[in-house]
């Protein structure tokens, strides 16, 4: 992976050392208390889940030093802990920049997210996906997508809140894919409302900034040690209306892209954004990092 970076006058500086060992320790920490947490191998209910996903998420972007604002339609905003058992369970989509995008989002929702098969076996990471309720599926399968379907269906109707990243790989958050809309028969099935989820990734300034990001031909080290030696991550969260889901995966997928390219880059026109939607079978299984 090249040093150059997509934003290189964001890149002159990096944390103190100091700051940086206290950092990794401190993230270290987290991540040993998240894998051995004492909740059990039986996945929580939706109604422990949630907060117990969202503490952790919350206490892990903490020790890396990622900030979360979160703004937009003010219906999105979250109960406090002890309302999430009456929450209407809902399908999160998202563009994807990072392996931290679940975490910033579940800072948020507290929700179950589907991943490529890979991150299962991460390190550390792989048995935190797992805890969290994590769906791996192998991308470029026609048979296991539907399998994740289904399994995606069946969290929703149990009244788990279920994420996605229906671009199937990332990016440096300086375009957004052609959602594949496969994922999308789920919120169908269920008859569950999409939430749209503009993700960016800024410095204190404002400014946008690759510290955060896990694309190319990056290692998820080099990701590591990117967002550990960043001065200031914020991670900035646009949360757009709940969209109905319809009757048509595609047109829903269409939708949602729409939204989320219309919070990411409002200035864009509606032609713009027309893009032909993409099979799950066009998605090699070799292609490059998607959490």
């Amino acid at each position: 992976m090249s040093d150059i970076p997509h934003f290189p006058q964001l890149q002159s500086t990096a944390v103190s050392a100091p700051k940086w060992i206290r950092r990794v320790a401190r993230t270290s920490i987290q991540l040993a208390r998240q894998r051995v947490d004492p909740t059990g191998r039986t996945l929580p209910s939706p109604e422990s889940l949630g907060p117990f996903v969202r503490r952790h998420s919350t206490a892990l972007l903490r020790s890396l030093g990622i900030d979360v604002v979160t703004h937009g339609d003010t219906r999105t905003k979250e109960p406090a802990d002890d309302e999430c058992v009456h929450r209407r369970p809902i399908l999160i989509v998202a563009n994807h920049v990072s392996w931290i995008d679940p975490y910033v989002i579940n800072s948020v929702f507290g929700a179950r997210f589907v991943a490529k098969h890979d991150v299962a076996g991460w390190f550390v990471i792989g048995p935190i996906a797992r805890r969290f309720g994590a769906f791996f599926h192998k991308r470029g399968c026609f048979r296991d997508a539907w399998r994740t379907v289904e399994a995606t269906h069946n969290a929703l109707r149990d009244g788990y809140r279920v994420g996605i990243f229906p671009e199937g790989t990332t990016t440096y958050g300086d375009h957004l894919l052609p959602f594949f809309p496969a994922l999308f028969q789920a919120a169908i099935d269920s008859q569950v409302l999409v939430q749209p989820v503009a993700l960016r990734y800024q410095t204190a300034q404002g400014e946008p900034t690759e510290a955060a990001a896990y694309a190319g031909q990056m290692t998820f080290g080099e990701s590591v040690r990117n967002i550990l030696r960043a001065p200031e991550i914020v991670a900035d969260l646009q949360l757009g209306p709940r969209l109905e889901p319809g009757d048509h995966r595609r047109d829903l997928a269409t939708r949602t892209e729409s939204a989320i390219d219309s919070m990411l880059w409002p200035e864009r026109s509606g032609d713009e954004r027309e893009r032909p939607r993409p099979n799950w079978a066009d998605l090699p299984e070799n292609l490059q990092p998607a959490g």
